[in-house]
């Protein structure tokens, strides 16, 4: 088996790893694996239309983690600020409402 198939067959496996993940952190790392496995196989082979497709997709992959690990970051800033909640104490009071009260009304 030559070099270069090795990255085919790796870029295959990572494909199929990809797929068949359910967290998109994980997925987009294995796809952006898969996309450098791919480029390479591409470009020494040469595969253009593989090659071309995963040099789409490079840059589209990147993107979407860089928004995951954004997303993750800014929740744990909002998880790690203590919010105190005293203001709604005084709000809420039970009530008991019957069937076919109307409890919210538009506008």
């Amino acid at each position: 088996m030559a070099l270069l198939e090795i990255f085919g067959w790796l870029g295959a496996f990572f494909t199929l790893g990809a797929y068949s993940m359910r967290n998109m952190l994980p997925l987009r790392c294995v796809a952006l694996g898969a996309n450098v496995a791919f480029i390479i196989y591409g470009a020494f082979v040469p595969v253009y239309p593989v090659m071309v497709l995963h040099l789409i997709l490079l840059p589209l992959n990147l993107y979407r983690l860089w928004e995951i690990l954004i997303g993750m970051r800014r929740m744990c800033d909002v998880t790690a600020k203590d919010i105190a909640f005293d203001f709604l104490k005084p709000s809420p009071r039970l009530r008991d409402f019957s069937e076919g009260d109307v409890v919210f009304r538009r506008g």
